[in-house]
């Protein structure tokens, strides 16, 4: 595998016996744990289920919005790293289900478990969030920066919300689609 650090990110891939990739992202309560034991969210739930795992590790409460790591994306897409598994499975919570939710638009076919989810915290498009103040005052003109119809080549999505909170009713919303499918 490997284990790569920037100032904001980390992402840390292990490979594992079965084919395949489980890809998480950090949420608020994982960003201020600086063990050295500290692993990426669902660490031992990949490595308990032996299935490859990228776990990318949030430093700050920034929703994703950053071009380095975007960009690291990218360059992993069409380098083929997410190629030859039967699976790729994308994952969060919160923030982290935020970030599962665009990243996994970049691998035609994905899964997607999202706990949680925020659809984007840009305020244009979501001026009712009023949750979150330092993840709105991010860079949202990044790509990847809004959920709303970037699943539509994604595999089964899985969204698991408050129906009964408005925010998190409003922005399941915002991502229903055919594949896409709510439980409360």
């Amino acid at each position: 595998g490997f284990f790569e650090k920037t100032s904001r990110h980390a992402l840390m891939f292990v490979r594992r016996v079965r084919p395949v990739l489980f890809v998480s992202f950090d949420n608020l309560s994982n960003i201020g744990d600086r063990s050295p034991e500290r692993g990426p969210w669902a660490y031992k739930f990949a490595r308990d289920l032996s299935v490859s795992h990228l776990g990318v590790m949030a430093y700050g409460k920034m929703w994703y919005r950053d071009a380095e790591l975007i960009a690291r994306f990218h360059k992993l897409r069409d380098e083929g790293f997410f190629d030859g598994y039967d699976r790729v499975v994308f994952s969060g919570s919160s923030m982290g289900a935020f970030a599962s939710l665009v990243f996994a638009s970049l691998v035609p076919g994905a899964h997607v478990l999202a706990f949680n989810p925020q659809s984007t915290l840009d305020p244009a498009l979501v001026p009712w969030e009023e949750r979150y103040w330092t993840g709105r005052r991010q860079d949202w003109t990044l790509p990847l920066s809004d959920a709303k119809g970037a699943l539509t080549q994604a595999g089964p999505v899985s969204v698991f919300y408050d129906p009964y909170f408005t925010p998190d009713r409003m922005h399941f919303e915002r991502v229903a689609a055919p594949n896409v499918t709510g439980y409360k």
